[in-house]
């Protein structure tokens, strides 16, 4: 099935709304078709992912589904006699299989706060007669890279891109054992958002990297080579969560990602809270710094 460049439309539209509808014609006709040449066959056709019910299978987009529906001639053959998938019948199959149109729909079922690509093989029939079971009798495929779901979401952008955090002076005295804090200072990442239409949100992810060690994994942050303390990392918590640390990226799922929430149109604040961590047993007083970026993913 040859795909449209992309289908874009309003996510806020009820759940059961179609988003899209379009029609696949078949070309089965010709030499060396598969036929049933005695009796009867048993024919069954449904889609590749999870079934939801309702005649509804899964997307790769969350909060969208596919629903199939197949009509043709000649209307004496039931598996042509539109009927939603899943379904099957017993039937006669001459030789020379004859043509068909599969209809596909897009259903809206939950909320969608992102886009995605739909690929590869979504539908196919099974059967067989007797103890000859053919698991994959004919099968619907997207062509090329597939077809491009995208629904009309909010945007943001971030307000401030380099964010001071002073932690202030901390006594050394107060780290008694690895693992000790110091009190937290809090901080905000701001984001405005817009465009969209009123009611969806985007949800949005976040990822905190280490520059100074960027291959640092762990929910501490390396003090800069510049500082003179040692012994002492810094922590930063979303919430009561202490975040760790994962590479520059905002592909969905990248290590360590976070979800901060999910937001629609206008200003959206991210809590964070700083502090220092003692990492070692025993702490050398000094300057004590860290620094860190923050990729933004909207998914």
């Amino acid at each position: 099935m040859t795909p449209p460049p992309a289908i874009v439309f309003d996510p806020g539209v009820p759940d059961g709304t179609v988003l899209w509808r379009g029609d696949l014609r078949t070309n089965f006709r010709g030499s060396g078709a598969y036929a049933c040449p005695v009796g009867y066959f048993a024919m069954g056709y449904k889609g590749t992912t999870r079934y939801l019910g309702d005649n509804l299978y899964e997307t790769e987009v969350p909060g969208v589904a596919y629903r199939f529906k197949m009509s043709g001639t000649p209307p004496s053959i039931p598996c042509l006699a539109d009927k939603y998938f899943p379904d099957g019948c017993i039937s006669t199959f001459p030789a020379g299989f004859y043509n068909h149109t599969l209809h596909v729909e897009l259903i809206k079922t939950g909320p969608i706060t992102a886009g995605g690509v739909l690929t590869g093989k979504f539908a196919y029939w099974y059967g067989g007669q007797g103890s000859n079971v053919i698991g994959d009798y004919a099968s619907y495929t997207w062509s090329g890279g597939g077809v491009v779901v995208q629904p009309i979401l909010p945007t943001c952008k971030v307000s401030t891109s380099s964010i001071a955090v002073p932690l202030k002076d901390v006594s050394a005295h107060i780290f008694t054992g690895i693992g000790k804090t110091s009190s937290g200072q809090s901080f905000n990442i701001t984001l405005l958002c817009s465009g969209g239409t009123t009611g969806p949100d985007t949800n949005i992810y976040v990822t905190l990297t280490d520059q100074t060690d960027p291959g640092n994994f762990s929910d501490t942050l390396r003090l800069t080579n510049d500082s003179t303390a040692s012994g002492i990392g810094i922590q930063v918590l979303f919430g009561t969560t202490v975040i760790k640390y994962g590479p520059d990226s905002s592909a969905a799922g990248n290590k360590n990602q976070w979800k901060a929430g999910s937001y629609g149109q206008g200003t959206f604040h991210i809590p964070l809270t700083a502090r220092y961590i003692q990492t070692a047993p025993a702490v050398k007083g000094g300057t004590a710094n860290g620094r860190a970026t923050f990729t933004m993913s909207y998914q």
